[in-house]
């Protein structure tokens, strides 16, 4: 049965279902759902991530990872879950570049990919001794020292879409008319919502739309459950909940999908086969992690995130490099679009600690990567 069999099934059934029940089976639930039945992610797939563009965003994310690893005093076991991990380019890059310039942290690495989907084992056959995959339904338990690492992850759970009619609020439903999938208001009886919609002062304005996401505390739950000690790196678009539930600037929510690199008019259109986001809620990750034990470090915008760790400093080495003109164009052009404000740079970095000393932390910055021997890091070359 297609994934517009299996909705129109849940509708008969159901009346109607919400976005998120329409997101989980689109994207997730069943064998044809779209992240589990296609290769969506690249240039030539309906969209690309970071790890695509080049593989700078990765290495610059290994020397984070490096720093991590030095605070924790250099543990033997290093964990970095990555969740969300597709074919595994961002696991592929950050590998590559550790084992390039610091053995004996690759040597204490373990590496576990967790997603709907396996890895690519071909491609990163180099590092197989250090891979271990999960469903990301049910990730390892206890881990003593590590890094959880997601991008682009948040912005694809499944969400709710509350809007308020006629001082009136109300949740956007999915039913059938005429044969075909169309939304209408139902007032809200969804009791989970609409008590993060109290708890955390939510003043929806007549005629506006937001997303809610109720998976927030499941999601920090788990990551407790799998990480007793170290630091969650959350890179992903969107806003604090000031700016990203502002009527005068996004009065119809952000729900939106994708095709083949287009934004598409219509969510509903095309089930299991485009796919579907919305704008991630950083106040509610960064106050939902302080409930379960997660301090907030960092929150910074991809491109000082990344500026930070020495973005800069690679630019100026591959200038000073002897590429060729084409290539050394092709790589300047494809990290400059990783801290492009209009585009990938202005998404935002989350880092959070748990069960981490105060005093051993230092912050993100030169002096400590100073420490490293930054300077003798070696630049990557995307081929």
């Amino acid at each position: 049965m297609n994934i517009q069999h299996i909705i129109e099934s849940e509708i008969l059934e159901k009346g109607s279902i919400s976005y998120a029940d329409f997101m989980d089976i689109c994207l997730y639930k069943y064998p044809n759902s779209y992240y589990r039945n296609q290769n969506h992610i690249g240039f030539e797939g309906d969209f690309y991530t970071s790890p695509y563009i080049h593989p700078a965003f990765g290495a610059l994310i290994a020397v984070k990872l490096l720093q991590i690893w030095h605070m924790l005093e250099k543990p033997n076991h290093f964990y970095i879950v990555e969740i969300g991990s597709a074919s595994g380019n961002l696991a592929k890059d950050i590998l590559d570049y550790v084992i390039s310039t610091c053995e004996e942290f690759y040597n204490c690495i373990n590496y576990i990919c967790a997603d709907v989907i396996p890895i690519d084992k071909i491609k990163l056959k180099q590092h197989s001794n250090k891979l271990t995959f999960y469903d990301i339904d049910s990730l390892p338990m206890n881990l003593p020292h590590g890094c959880i690492i997601s991008n682009e992850l948040i912005d694809a759970m499944p969400i709710h879409r509350v809007m308020k009619k006629e001082n009136v609020v109300c949740e956007e439903k999915i039913y059938m008319k005429d044969g075909k999938l169309t939304s209408v208001l139902e007032q809200l009886f969804d009791n989970k919502i609409s008590k993060i919609l109290l708890e955390r002062s939510i003043d929806i304005k007549e005629g506006q739309y937001i997303e809610i996401n109720k998976n927030i505390e499941e999601f920090y739950y788990s990551i407790t459950k799998c990480l007793l000690s170290g630091f969650m790196i959350t890179i992903d678009y969107g806003d604090t909940e000031e700016l990203l539930y502002s009527v005068e600037k996004r009065k119809n929510g952000t729900l939106r999908s994708f095709k083949n690199h287009t934004q598409l008019p219509d969510p509903l259109s095309n089930p299991g086969l485009q796919d579907i986001t919305s704008h991630v809620n950083f106040t509610q990750l960064i106050e939902v992690g302080e409930k379960y034990g997660f301090r907030l470090r960092e929150y910074v915008t991809q491109k000082t995130f990344l500026e930070n760790l020495g973005m800069n400093d690679f630019l100026m080495k591959l200038n000073n490099s002897k590429l060729d003109r084409r290539s050394l164009i092709l790589n300047r052009r494809r990290m400059m679009n990783l801290v492009d404000m209009d585009g990938l740079g202005n998404f935002k970095v989350l880092c959070q600690s748990i069960n981490i000393d105060k005093n051993v932390l230092h912050d993100f910055d030169y002096q400590l990567l100073s420490t490293l021997g930054k300077s003798d890091l070696l630049v990557p070359i995307l081929v």
